[in-house]
């Protein structure tokens, strides 16, 4: 993710957490294709509908959240209907003769054990009344025959944000498969509802990250009860408190913004961290002892 490039940050998420999975998460590298460009390790509906002498997916360099790039999805006309800008690291399937399509697949998950949230930015300009745009991932494994859901997770909007903001999609596991990892992970944009979309919705998206704990380790849960250096942190995303449960209490927190400057620090209680005063954003923990020895890091999300 371009914006955690400080020593400290990489440092941190490296011990708690991994950010990967998602391809060109930035949307920087952009492959041209005669009429049109597609974002590199993505899909979208442009060597179809470019055809037709038009697009719903582009890059954009008008105002990106980071970088040169951002991801510029945008509802267009076709006859009756309105098109929306969708991507997907699956593959879409179009039936021409009914001007539906389909999306499954997606990429392999590696060096995720559970990921539990997908974090990005986006602006939205819906142009009707009922636009709505989607941010959905799904997580899923071969059993020999078919897919199974192993866990999922959805994020939609309607209300109009001209300024970049970030969201974050919370991934919830299904119970049937408790245990089982998943093998595979999609994740797809709708600028809009195909049923309802409104020609000139425009919604903007950047620097993609999915997060959660590396391949190999055990649940948080499971390391607390064994009395490993880790804490578990809850709600994550969070809106105006946080728990932090740790083996290490009666030491101290040491919280980072996503610039790495300490903003807040209070002794290691167990007791709720008060949010309200936090923009949210990504941020570092610290857990160290008064001798300030690092006994742990990690992080979490306010999302409000």
């Amino acid at each position: 993710m371009k914006k955690l490039s400080l020593p400290l940050l990489l440092s941190a998420f490296a011990a708690a957490s991994v950010i990967a999975q998602v391809p060109n998460a930035g949307f920087e590298t952009w492959n041209n294709l005669g009429m049109y460009e597609d974002p590199q390790g993505w899909t979208t509906l442009n060597s179809t509908t470019s055809g037709y002498g038009f697009t719903t997916a582009s890059k954009d360099a008008t105002a990106p959240y980071a970088g040169s790039y951002d991801l510029k999805l945008e509802t267009k006309s076709f006859l009756t209907y309105g098109v929306p800008g969708v991507i997907t690291t699956g593959k879409i399937t179009i039936n021409i003769s009914t001007y539906t399509y389909t999306i499954d697949g997606g990429i392999p998950l590696t060096g995720i054990q559970t990921p539990d949230s997908l974090v990005g930015y986006y602006k939205y300009a819906p142009a009707g009344a009922s636009d709505m745009f989607s941010v959905a991932v799904m997580l899923t494994k071969w059993n020999g025959t078919s897919r199974d859901t192993i866990g999922s997770g959805l994020f939609t909007s309607s209300a109009a944000q001209s300024t970049y903001s970030m969201f974050s999609v919370v991934i919830a596991y299904n119970p049937l498969f408790t245990g089982t990892a998943a093998d595979t992970v999609n994740v797809t944009i709708f600028c809009d509802q195909p049923a309802t979309a409104t020609a000139g919705t425009v919604l903007n998206v950047d620097d993609l990250s999915l997060m959660g704990l590396p391949t190999g380790t055990i649940s948080l849960n499971e390391l607390l009860s064994k009395n490993k250096k880790v804490a578990e942190v809850f709600p994550n995303p969070a809106v105006d408190k946080l728990f932090i449960a740790s083996v290490y209490n009666n030491n101290k927190l040491l919280i980072y913004n996503i610039l790495g400057n300490k903003i807040d620090e209070l002794p290691m209680t167990g007791n709720a961290v008060n949010l309200s005063s936090y923009p949210e954003g990504i941020y570092v923990y610290e857990i160290r002892t008064s001798a300030n020895t690092l006994l742990h890091t990690g992080r979490f999300i306010v999302n409000k």
